[in-house]
């Protein structure tokens, strides 16, 4: 018999709706690295905030929180242009040391956690199986976290899109494209809707939004066309 040591419970971050991205998975032999790469949600993001979580379940809330720390000093991009690598690499004696770098810059920080101290065998053994009776549960509370999520990041979107180039649209689709961004604020406030409800408003905010992002498109191919020929363009 060939006796391997291994992770109990899984490893990873807190993310964006508060679902868990994993990074070592329950049962994964020891020693062991991963690595994944995270983006800014925000314009000018210059930190960001990272939670190192343990479990099995799909949200963040229902997993043990391990340790979190930020990472300052990013240089201000615009969302989703800062690239932050984190490397989650557990050894052989259980502790756990996580780095987040910039990958643009050489902003970083590490820190080490022994995410076993405090746990008895029993108490990871309730969480295994928590995991397994809610499982129905979280995947619908999950895909809903989901959909709340790509459905704010639309809604930031297109009210900075009005904002800026509103007078690109009448009245009358101003007014279209307003009732859609408040049905789908409504929709992602209501604890009650569904992640197929908030799929289907953000749905009707995209088509909604199209006057907007075919006059943006022809705004930018007019001011390109200027003092040009089709051939030169």
């Amino acid at each position: 018999f060939l006796l391997i040591d291994v992770n109990p419970l899984s490893l990873g971050l807190a993310t964006l709706g508060g679902l868990v991205e994993p990074l070592i998975a329950r049962h994964s032999p020891l020693p062991i690295a991963q690595a994944q790469t995270f983006t800014t949600a925000v314009d000018g993001q210059t930190a960001i905030t990272l939670q190192v979580v343990q479990g099995e379940r799909p949200l963040a809330a229902d997993c043990r929180s391990l340790a979190t720390f930020t990472l300052r000093g990013l240089p201000p991009r615009p969302a989703g242009q800062t690239r932050v690598q984190v490397i989650f690499a557990l050894d052989a004696d259980g502790v756990l040391t996580v780095t987040a770098k910039d990958l643009d810059s050489d902003v970083q920080h590490t820190i080490d956690i022994t995410p076993t101290t405090g746990l008895t065998e029993a108490a990871m053994a309730a969480m295994i199986q928590h995991s397994l009776d809610h499982a129905a549960a979280d995947a619908a509370a999950a895909a809903r976290a989901h959909a709340a999520t790509t459905a704010q990041q639309h809604l930031a979107a297109c009210m900075k899109a009005l904002d800026e180039q509103a007078a690109l649209l009448t009245a009358p689709q101003r007014q279209t494209l307003a009732a859609a961004v408040q049905l789908l604020k409504d929709c992602v406030a209501d604890p009650t809707s569904t992640a197929d409800d908030i799929s289907a408003a953000d749905h009707a905010l995209t088509a909604a939004a199209q006057p907007l992002i075919a006059a943006r498109l022809d705004a930018v191919l007019a001011q390109t066309m200027v003092g040009k020929t089709v051939q030169e363009v």
